[in-house]
């Protein structure tokens, strides 16, 4: 899930539960096939007015980020807990800790940073741009995001050697973002038309641009992730101007979703190497984190009770990551 969603999300909860009982009641929960779903424990009075936390992602070794009063780590594995320095918008982990994320600056804008063993590293922004954003990093260290002006977005690729550079924008678009890479490089997102719809792409490199488009009926598309194996998970809008959850293939062939049972669109947010997609299903009045795979379909990862959940990433292991928003516990 891109973080403009992420965030979309999280005001949506957090008006949702002070309506309800005017305390922040979000919690961040891990679901796996065999235990359900279950509370991240990273706060040692859940009763507390403070204790509230969204889901960011997760990795393949079982650690997980997320925030809330403060960005936070917790291992699914031993149970630690940790801060993480130097943060506000921790967006994505890696297999090796390294941690991609955000802070505010002085002018209102964001400082794109990478925490690993070697400290914490501005990656800059694009030449002319006010500030950056990051939203995903693969596992040899090259992270993903868009860097903004004010005025429009560029999508950039960074790494260690060549720092921040833009990625290419086709003819006949305003600007673009990027959402997802995978380990062979291959990164996925969006590019936007004058008129501000938004049509999915994949770069292959920096200055090769392809448009996955919205195949069939539909008008409008974004991709969120990508394997190892190309498949690209994303979402797309039908005829009918209603969001579903989509895959592709390299070759811009589509797979829709579905919806979960009462519910009129969905969105998917991240997909693992097993194929399976996790992501979003809306209905009137609530929303419902959902896990797919080809066997399966599509299912709700429940909520505890509370109404309403949204889910963040999977991992290789099947761990999906969400937040249910509720009342507080």
């Amino acid at each position: 899930m891109s973080k403009i969603t992420r965030i979309a999300f999280h005001v949506l909860a957090m008006t949702l539960v002070l309506a309800v009982d005017g305390s922040a009641g979000n919690r961040a929960f891990i679901w796996d096939s065999t235990g359900g779903m279950r509370d991240v424990p990273i706060h040692s009075n859940p009763y507390s007015w403070e204790a509230f936390s969204y889901a960011e992602a997760i990795n393949n070794v079982g650690e997980v980020i997320g925030r809330g009063p403060y960005a936070w780590t917790w291992n699914s594995i031993s149970g630690e807990t940790g801060v993480v320095q130097g943060m506000i918008f921790p967006v994505d982990i890696n297999d090796h800790g390294e941690i991609v994320g955000s802070s505010s600056n002085n002018n209102g804008g964001w400082i794109a940073y990478l925490l690993s063993s070697a400290g914490l590293i501005d990656l800059g922004k694009l030449p002319g741009d006010a500030w950056a954003v990051p939203d995903a990093m693969n596992n040899n260290g090259r992270v993903v995001g868009y860097s903004g002006d004010g005025a429009r977005v560029r999508p950039f690729i960074w790494d260690k050697v060549n720092g921040m550079r833009q990625l290419a924008i086709p003819d006949g678009f305003v600007q673009g973002s990027a959402h997802g890479i995978n380990d062979s490089g291959t990164v996925v997102g969006k590019v936007t038309r004058a008129d501000w719809s938004d049509v999915a792409v994949y770069w292959s490199s920096p200055n090769d641009v392809h448009i996955l488009g919205s195949t069939g009926d539909g008008d409008r598309s974004e991709a969120v992730g990508i394997n190892s194996s190309g498949q690209i998970a994303g979402r797309m809008r039908t005829a009918s101007a209603v969001w579903r959850a989509c895959i592709w293939d390299l070759h811009g062939n589509v797979q829709m979703l579905g919806t979960l049972p009462g519910c009129y669109s969905s969105g998917a947010a991240a997909i693992n190497d097993m194929g399976q997609v996790v992501g979003t299903s809306d209905g009137v009045s609530f929303f419902r984190a959902f896990i797919w795979d080809s066997a399966n379909g599509m299912r709700d990862l429940g909520d505890l009770g509370d109404g309403s959940s949204c889910a963040a990433d999977i991992n290789n292991s099947g761990q999906a990551l969400a937040t249910r928003a509720g009342r507080s516990i």
